[in-house]
């Protein structure tokens, strides 16, 4: 899994948002900006039609999900959050993350990360190679995104910190 891991981002953000409630809106849009670039990366790399041919509709049976690979609804489907108790699918830090929450979409972008060695996998590595989607945009953008990320919390961090000086408490 791709990750940029900034320690106590969440708590200096929440410490900003007190002593400059305008700042911080500026700095977490910032951050959601950066975010979202690996967002639209990931969406443009999500083939059109069916990754595989004979992927088509393909309904558990169980529950109904549907696994079909229904590119209009993975590229909705992969959104920057904000939600405290992402999983999986995380790209950028504890703070705001980039998931993909279409089923077929997860397969896609994941199928070959592990060692199953089916047919399944092979035809997708084949025709796909790793790293897709979510992956592939970090790993394309990371120097831009975590430059990007890196000076916004650099700013949130001098903020807080001036606010603490003045409190006495640096």
């Amino acid at each position: 899994m791709a990750e940029l891991v900034v320690k106590n981002l969440k708590e200096t953000m929440l410490l900003l948002k007190k002593f400059e409630p305008e700042q911080s809106k500026l700095i977490a849009k910032r951050i959601t900006k950066a975010a979202g670039k690996i967002a639209v990366d990931a969406r443009s790399d999500i083939p059109e039609g069916s990754a595989l041919t004979n992927w088509g509709s393909w309904i558990h049976a169980r529950d109904g999900r549907d696994f079909g690979f229904n590119t209009s609804s993975i590229r909705k489907n992969i959104k920057v959050t904000r939600a405290a108790n992402r999983k999986r699918g995380v790209a950028i830090s504890n703070y705001i993350g980039i998931t993909s929450a279409d089923a077929a979409g997860v397969i896609y972008q994941t199928a070959g990360k592990g060692t199953s060695d089916s047919n399944f996998v092979s035809k997708m590595m084949g025709g796909y190679p790793l790293p897709r989607g979510i992956w592939k945009a970090f790993d394309e953008s990371r120097g831009t995104v975590v430059a990007d990320i890196d000076a916004a919390v650099r700013e949130a961090e001098e903020a807080v910190q001036r606010h603490l000086n003045e409190l006495g408490g640096g």
